[in-house]
């Protein structure tokens, strides 16, 4: 399975909120992985946003406990956070 890559996410424990390139797909990738571990996950386009390595489409996954305590516990796997 690919890797999938956030750019920046944070997490209260009662929600979480993750960015990812529009066009590499890993939104969606992300958003069906946490549906089937139970978590309420969707995502939604911001559009072009300016950041260190200039202008981004990106796409926000707003994440909900759902089925499970908390976010603090989202699975890692084939997932990682890379900053820009």
């Amino acid at each position: 399975m690919k890797t999938t890559i956030a750019y920046s996410q944070t997490n209260t424990g009662r929600w979480c909120q993750e960015t990812y390139d529009t066009a590499s797909r890993h939104a969606g990738i992300r958003s069906r992985q946490l549906r089937k571990a139970g978590y309420k996950a969707h995502s939604s386009a911001m559009g072009p946003q300016v950041t260190g390595v200039g202008l981004v489409k990106l796409t926000l996954v707003s994440i909900e406990p759902g089925s499970n305590s908390d976010t603090f516990d989202l699975p890692e796997e084939n997932w990682e956070l890379e900053r820009i």
